[in-house]
């Protein structure tokens, strides 16, 4: 593995995950995983991911102005959150998934592993979701300064019905008191009017893909909702 250059094909591969493929963005963090020490294997799921890229060049991430003709941030802003558990079969932690929609079309997501073990899968849920909260509050702030007023909170969705119960809660949940302090902002920026945690099916989660492997058909309906365009048939 020596003479294979495994770093840069994934340095370049981050780049595209970063800018406007999201779509491999966790295939590409699950390769990066073994960045020091890769195997065969690995370098095989790297030229998988070329391959991808090269059926699908012509895959493009489509902006629109038209959901944005309203004043209010949050009736053109939304945001999609979601989590593995576990799913790290060496370090059993979970992955963390989110992507932001701004007049319908989608301009950030991050899929990557969490930095705690999650002790069950509201826990990595409710992380999840509080990562999500702080992009949205930035892309609020910068709304803002364009000339865009807020009227009510930014809906945040997540198919786990306990994290939106938990996000909600002004009191204390013994069996969740271990969860870190940093990740309660949520609450905060609940309780302050700023996103609201809401709950959808696993059928309309449409950050699932960046958090697992998803089948191809799902795969490819939330591709082409997210990007505006048909998957190509090839």
């Amino acid at each position: 593995m020596s003479t294979v250059p495994y770093k840069e094909a994934v340095g370049a591969l981050f780049y595209l995950a970063r800018c406007t493929r999201f779509d491999i963005a966790h295939a590409t963090s699950q390769v990066a995983a073994f960045m020091t020490d890769p195997a065969p294997v690995h370098w095989d799921a790297v030229c998988r991911i070329y391959r991808y890229l090269k059926g699908t060049r012509n895959l493009a991430l489509n902006m629109a102005s038209s959901g944005m003709d309203v004043q209010l941030v949050d009736q053109f802003m939304d945001g999609f959150c979601d989590a593995d558990w576990a799913g790290c079969p060496y370090t059993r932690k979970s992955c963390t998934g989110w992507l932001v929609r701004v007049g319908g079309s989608v301009v950030s997501w991050y899929s990557k592993r969490q930095s705690s073990i999650s002790q069950s899968s509201t826990e990595a849920e409710y992380v999840a979701a509080a990562s999500l909260a702080n992009e949205v509050v930035w892309w609020r702030r910068l709304c803002s300064d364009l000339g865009y007023d807020a009227n009510g909170p930014v809906t945040l969705w997540c198919d786990n019905r306990a994290t939106s119960l938990l996000a909600d809660h002004d009191g204390k949940f013994d069996a969740v008191k271990h969860i870190q302090l940093r990740y309660h902002v949520l609450r905060d920026y609940q309780k302050r009017g700023i996103v609201k945690v809401k709950w959808c099916s696993a059928a309309r989660q449409w950050a699932d893909l960046l958090t697992k492997n998803c089948s191809i058909n799902q795969f490819r309906q939330v591709v082409e909702e997210l990007m505006g365009e048909p998957y190509p048939s090839h």
